[in-house]
């Protein structure tokens, strides 16, 4: 049995543990997992996204940090699907991955920006949208629109042990993703945290910087879109 095989074994049972991180994942009995394919950039810009979290700190309290269990992501696709429908979705993911190859695709950071979230404003730094990565989106909002499922509640999310963590605006920025974030309403990020009003004019600067896309990857959501546990990856480019 190849390593594609058993992956879509365990995904098939509902029974898959990814690296035994201590997290949990209500979607394990849930109907509905809420998922991201996402693009992994380079150590470069991952450690960039952790250096402007670990600024924004000095600032607020982060909500979350870039560790083992949240990676640093361009997000492509979020969406709530049927569990049982994982295999497939890895498979037609896989398919179009197949076809655009982003992994060595070069992209460019061009600066900070915010957006409102609740009571602060989450810190982003911006990336070009190239036409391939608009062409890939567009090919993933297609193959992955029949295993739409219509909405998922926080079960379909992983959080950390403890109460559950989810916020009702993850929950609608997931359901609407399609129509609020594709297209010409893609604009590509890298997520970094959150500041408020009193300390937004002291973001530091980003320059702008040259990068790669190490590889394409599917994890499932935590709170406020973070990436906590990988369900698949592409392999490396040859």
């Amino acid at each position: 049995m190849n390593t594609r095989e058993i992956l879509l074994t365990g995904l098939a049972g509902i029974t898959w543990i990814a690296l035994a991180m201590p997290l949990v994942s209500r979607s394990e009995a849930a109907d509905v997992v809420a998922i991201n394919v996402l693009a992994v950039p380079d150590a470069s810009m991952r450690d960039r996204a952790r250096e402007l979290n670990e600024q924004l700190n000095r600032y607020r309290p982060q909500p979350f940090a870039f560790d083992e269990t949240h990676t640093a992501h361009i997000s492509v696709l979020h969406r709530f699907v049927a569990t049982k429908d994982l295999p497939k979705i890895i498979a037609a993911v896989e398919d179009v991955s197949a076809r655009h190859r982003l992994a060595g695709a070069k992209l460019e950071a061009a600066g900070l920006e915010r957006s409102p979230w609740g009571k602060a404003e989450m810190v982003s730094i911006k990336i070009e949208k190239t036409p391939e990565l608009a062409a890939l989106q567009a090919d993933l909002v297609a193959a992955l629109r029949p295993f739409a499922a219509p909405s998922g509640g926080p079960d379909a999310f992983v959080t950390s042990p403890g109460p559950a963590e989810i916020d009702a605006k993850t929950i609608e920025y997931v359901q609407t993703f399609e129509q609020k974030q594709t297209g010409e309403r893609f604009k590509p990020h890298i997520t970094a945290g959150e500041i408020d009003s009193a300390n937004k004019d002291k973001l530091p600067p980003s320059p702008e910087a040259t990068f790669t896309i190490e590889t394409l990857a599917i994890y499932q959501l935590g709170n406020l879109g973070t990436a906590r546990r990988q369900l698949w990856r592409a392999p490396p480019a040859r």
